[in-house]
């Protein structure tokens, strides 16, 4: 008789079971530190020191950094990393948490930061989204001729988009 498992895993008392995982990972992102970009965008000026971060305004109007990309002096030296993206959508500012051996307090106000311009996301995209009154009436008037002359079998139901683009159906109004 066999003490082995399913899975080749040892079934006697006292033995775990399963097992046999030949070394397969449960794989997803593996980050690799890819080491500093070919080229960096000054991205904003350090305002001052919080505790053991510093705190930068950016200088880029039309674009926001991701979160925990890297910060670089000029000669591409590693800072630290984004912690937070703070203050309204036409100033931003945003935190960077000390990377090994630097220290928030010796930077001057005024000092440049930078950063690798694939870090960097459209302002559009933090923006509200036009409204678009349009495609309900379209959708609508689709439906409608997808009938082919057959008559409406639902005439009571009205559609119309609300403050934040849902497509609302209600009941018409009893027109008697």
């Amino acid at each position: 008789m066999s003490n082995r498992g399913f899975r080749g895993g040892s079934t006697a008392r006292g033995g775990r079971g399963g097992g046999d995982f030949r070394g397969r990972g449960r794989g997803g992102f593996q980050h690799r530190d890819a080491g500093p970009p070919d080229t960096v965008l000054e991205m904003g000026t350090f305002v001052h020191a919080v505790e053991d971060e510093m705190l930068c305004s950016s200088l880029l109007v039309d674009k926001v950094p991701k979160f925990n990309s890297a910060i670089y002096l000029q000669n591409k030296s590693v800072i630290g990393k984004i912690d937070e993206i703070l203050g309204p959508i036409n100033e931003v500012y945003f935190s960077v948490k000390m990377g090994e051996g630097m220290v928030a307090s010796s930077f001057k106000k005024g000092d440049k930061v930078y950063i690798g311009g694939d870090q960097l996301l459209p302002l559009e995209r933090f923006l509200p989204k036009p409204k678009m009154a349009g495609k309900v009436e379209k959708t609508l008037a689709d439906y409608n001729s997808s009938l082919d002359g057959q008559e409406d079998v639902r005439p009571e139901i009205l559609g119309y988009l609300d403050e934040e683009n849902r497509v609302i159906l209600e009941h018409a109004p009893d027109s008697e």
